[in-house]
């Protein structure tokens, strides 16, 4: 209805019925004259093809009625209502959008003080969103909403705000008539048990995780005790281990089964190095463990016996040491008598400690002394700037080693 016709006779005129027209179009100023209307029909019309096509003025469409108090504008297809529709109808006591399409309400509402019903049956709406919710919120605390015959769902967790709201809010005076679609696609009423079943929908994922760090949190506890109790007892166990190894070596040399603690092999060319750098701290060491006054370091120069066979005093001198410490340098690397010296020792079956002094061409070792320096840890020698060596670890753990030799 596309006109514009002069009313001015009619100005005083307060009811207006223009339901069951088919109306699409209804220019704002057709009846604009009419500033005595009160209430104005237009149900099972239209009107949706306008609010959709031509939202700015129909969001104007009632702006000269302010005066009016009764809105019909149900069965008229409309998805949307604009913000300002009802901005100048500051007096409108009921509203019916009964039976529209509309899937949110966010039109202006906190100005109509005198509102009393607000009826929403029978839309598209599925859920309250959040300004749907603020828009309801802000009708007067005596308005009485009607929200049944829509499209509920209480199936999910993005449910429980809207059924939630609708059980709180005492303005829904049609709450025994609320009905929501469940995951079984099945319509029930709206109750407290929805809410509560929705409530537990939305703290499952919640409970899931707890659940789940809670019981990785145990299995890691019980994990980490496990291991650090494991490694306490191993570690305890190597502790009584090695202090037997040490007892079980030291009784050996006091009752007479060993005449040394170790014996030391090493080239001639670096006998200076040893008796400075060597001999002098691990003798100092071993003593401070050992109780005894017997020398406990066994080399050639002193204990080999003037007219025995080297052959057979290397092996006595083997056999009679807990273990063996080789000073692996080049000097030793490149005597063929050093290397069969040693030979002849490491086929008694004694533990071998390896110190390094300096770096090594590992390329002229043979392949026992090779496979000993990559299999066993070894004590390093390391030069300084100033030409001084400097040992890595400390003579109390190198005194251990030979101490709990097996």
């Amino acid at each position: 209805m596309d006109i514009e016709a002069n009313f001015e006779g009619f100005s005083q005129l307060e009811l207006l019925d223009l339901s069951r027209n088919g109306i699409e179009f209804l220019n704002e100023k057709a009846f604009s004259s009419l500033v005595g209307l009160k209430t104005f029909l237009l149900s099972e019309n239209k009107l949706g093809k306008m609010a959709k096509t031509y939202t700015e003025m129909f969001a104007r469409l009632f702006s000269s009625y302010n005066n009016l108090s009764f809105l019909d504008l149900s069965h008229n297809s409309i998805d949307s209502i604009p913000h300002e529709l009802f901005l100048s109808n500051t007096h409108l006591v009921h509203v019916d959008l009964s039976q529209n399409r509309l899937t949110e309400v966010t039109f202006k509402c906190r100005h109509l003080k005198a509102l009393e019903v607000l009826n929403l049956r029978g839309n598209m709406l599925t859920v309250l969103d959040a300004a749907t919710q603020a828009t309801l919120d802000n009708v007067p605390h005596t308005t009485f909403i009607q929200i049944s015959e829509n499209a509920f769902t209480c199936s999910a967790c993005q449910d429980y705000s809207t059924i939630g709201w609708m059980i709180k809010h005492q303005k829904v005076i049609d709450y025994d008539h609320l009905r929501c679609r469940n995951e079984n696609e099945n319509f029930v009423n709206v109750t407290q048990t929805i809410q509560k079943y929705l409530k537990d929908v939305c703290e499952k994922p919640l409970k899931i995780k707890i659940t789940i760090y809670v019981t990785v949190g145990i299995a890691t506890l019980f994990c980490v005790t496990g291991c650090a109790s494991a490694y306490i007892i191993v570690k305890r166990r190597k502790h009584r281990r090695q202090t037997r190894q040490r007892l079980d070596t030291i009784t050996k040399l006091l009752d007479g089964r060993l005449e040394f603690l170790v014996f030391l092999q090493y080239s001639s060319k670096d006998e200076n190095f040893v008796h400075t750098n060597v001999y002098p701290h691990l003798d100092g060491h071993l003593r401070r463990l050992v109780p005894i006054d017997n020398d406990v370091i066994s080399f050639g120069d002193k204990d080999f016996r003037v007219g025995k066979s080297i052959l057979d005093e290397t092996i006595r001198c083997t056999k009679s040491s807990a273990a063996v410490m080789l000073l692996l340098t080049d000097n030793f690397v490149n005597s063929e008598y050093c290397l069969n010296e040693f030979d002849v020792a490491y086929r008694v079956g004694k533990p071998v400690i390896m110190m390094l002094k300096g770096d090594v061409d590992m390329t002229r070792a043979p392949p026992v002394i090779r496979d000993l320096f990559h299999t066993y840890v070894r004590v390093l020698w390391k030069c300084d700037d100033n030409g001084e060596y400097s040992m890595t670890t400390s003579w109390e753990n190198v005194c251990h080693a030979i101490l709990e030799s097996r």
